[in-house]
C-alpha cells in the first residue's frame, strides 16, 4: 500500500485474461475511442465556428460546455443505472446517443443546433465512462482490474489523437458534414457487438440507493483523491481547450495546424499513460499526481509569458503529457477504493465523471469570463496557481505522519 492505502502491485501480472474479457475490453476501449475523438474533433473548429456562426467568446465556451454540462447531469443515474439494470443495456443507449450526436455535427447551421448535438454527446460519454468501464471491471480479473480499466486510457488517449485529425485534417479535405454523416453508421455495428456481449451483475451487497452511494463515495479517501485529481485536470483542461486553439489561430495557426498540434500532444499522452499505469504500481498513484499537477502549474504559468509559435505549441504538447498522468491514475484509483468501500463500480465512476463534468464546464467559462475581463494572460495564471495549489495539498498528504496517513488510507 502507498500512503493513500492504494494496492501496489509487486508480484506477479495475475491470471491471464480469458477470450471474452478480452474481447469486451477491446469493445470497450473502441467505444472511448469514438467518444473522446468525436470530444476532440470540435477543439480545432472552434474558429470556424466562431466565424461561420458570429459567435461571442462565451458561446464558443458553451460549445464546449454543453457537453460537460450533460455529463454533469447524467453521470451518476447512468452509474447507477449500470449497477441496477447492468451495464450492457445502458452502455447500448450511450452508443445511441453518440451516433445521434455524431448526425447532429455533421448537420448543425446554428448555435442552438450545436448545443444540442453536444449535450448528446455528453450523455453518451457518462454512459461509456460510467457503464462501460463497469462492464469490464465487474468481468476482469481482481487483481488485474487496474490493468483492465487503465486499457481505456490508452484508449482514450488514441481518441484525443484522431479527434483533432479529424476535425482539422478530415473536415477540412471531405467537409464538416460528409465527415461526421459517415462516421455515424459505424455505430450501428458496435450496437451489434455489445448485443452479443455477456451482461455483468454486481453483487447484492454493493447495490444501494443513489444518494447514500454517493455519500459512501465521498467519504472514502481513494475515492475523494480521485476526485481530485480528475476535477483538476477536467478543470485546468477545459478552460485550456477554449484559450490554447483561439491563441494559436491568432498565432496565424490554421485549423489543420490547430488539430496537429494537438494530435502530436495525445500521441506523447499516450506514451505517458503507459509508463504511468506500470511506475504508479511500484511508487503509488499519489506521488505521480502530485508531480503531474506541479508540472502542469509551471506548464500554464508559461503560457502567459511572449512566447513566438514554436515556444507556445511546445508548452501545448507538454500539457498534453501532464494531464494524462492525472487521468491514468485517477480512473484505476476510484475502483480501488470502491472494492475498499463494497460499493458498485458504476456508482463511483459515475461520481468520478460528474466531477470531470463540472471541472470541464467551469473551465471554459470561467476560462473565457475572465480572459474577457482581464485578458488571457490573467486566466493562465489563475489555472497555474490552482495546479501549484493540488499539488501542495498532495505533497502534505505524502508527507504527513504516519497516523495521518493510516486515517487517510481507512
Amino acid at each position: 500500500m502507498d500512503a493513500m492505502g492504494t494496492p501496489c502491485y509487486r508480484g506477479p501480472a495475475g491470471r491471464p485474461y480469458d477470450a471474452r474479457v478480452r474481447r469486451l475490453i477491446a469493445l470497450v476501449c473502441v467505444l472511448v475511442v469514438f467518444d473522446l475523438a468525436l470530444w476532440s474533433a470540435v477543439v480545432p473548429l472552434l474558429p470556424h465556428y466562431r466565424h461561420e456562426l458570429g459567435l461571442s467568446t462565451l458561446q464558443t465556451a458553451w460549445i464546449l460546455a454543453g457537453f460537460s454540462l450533460a455529463v454533469i447531469v447524467v453521470a451518476v443515474p447512468m452509474g447507477h443505472l449500470a449497477d441496477r439494470i447492468g451495464p450492457r443495456l445502458v452502455t447500448a443507449i450511450g452508443t445511441v446517443a453518440m451516433a445521434l450526436a455524431t448526425a447532429g455535427l455533421g448537420l448543425a447551421n446554428s448555435f442552438p443546433e450545436l448545443m444540442v448535438a453536444r449535450v448528446f454527446q455528453g450523455a453518451g460519454d457518462a454512459a461509456v465512462w460510467g457503464a462501460g468501464l463497469a462492464w469490464v471491471a465487474a468481468r476482469a480479473p481482481v487483481e488485474r482490474r487496474g490493468e483492465a480499466v487503465g486499457y481505456a486510457q490508452v484508449a482514450a488517449t488514441i481518441g484525443v489523437i484522431a479527434g483533432p485529425f479529424i476535425g482539422g485534417v478530415v473536415t477540412t479535405t471531405f467537409g464538416i458534414r460528409p465527415t461526421f454523416l459517415g462516421m455515424t453508421g459505424l455505430f450501428a455495428i458496435l450496437l451489434v457487438l455489445i448485443a452479443l456481449e455477456p451482461d455483468a451483475r454486481i453483487e447484492d451487497h454493493r447495490r444501494t440507493g443513489m444518494v447514500a452511494a454517493l455519500r459512501a463515495s465521498l467519504a472514502e479517501s481513494l475515492i475523494t483523491a480521485s476526485v481530485s485529481m480528475i476535477l483538476v485536470v477536467a478543470l485546468v483542461g477545459g478552460a485550456l481547450q477554449l484559450l490554447v486553439p483561439l491563441h494559436l489561430s491568432s498565432l496565424g495557426v490554421d485549423r489543420s495546424g490547430i488539430g496537429l498540434v494537438y494530435s502530436v500532444g495525445a500521441v506523447l499522452g499516450a506514451g505517458v499513460v503507459v509508463v504511468t499505469a506500470r511506475v504508479g504500481d511500484r511508487v503509488g498513484r499519489v506521488p505521480l499526481a502530485a508531480g503531474a499537477c506541479a508540472a502542469l502549474a509551471v506548464l500554464t504559468a508559461c503560457f502567459a509569458l511572449p512566447a513566438g509559435i514554436g515556444v507556445f505549441v511546445g508548452l501545448v504538447i507538454a500539457c498534453s503529457g501532464a494531464q494524462s498522468i492525472l487521468y491514468a491514475v485517477g480512473y484505476p484509483l476510484s475502483t480501488d477504493g470502491a472494492d475498499r468501500a463494497r460499493l458498485g463500480h458504476g456508482v463511483v465512476l459515475g461520481v468520478v465523471n460528474l466531477m470531470w463534468g463540472i471541472g470541464a464546464v467551469v473551465g471554459p467559462v470561467a476560462g473565457s469570463r475572465l480572459a474577457d475581463w482581464q485578458g488571457t494572460r490573467a486566466s493562465y495564471a489563475l489555472l497555474a496557481a490552482v495546479c501549484a495549489a493540488t499539488a501542495g495539498a498532495f505533497v502534505r498528504v505524502q508527507r504527513g505522519p504516519a497516523s495521518a496517513g493510516s486515517q487517510i488510507g481507512r
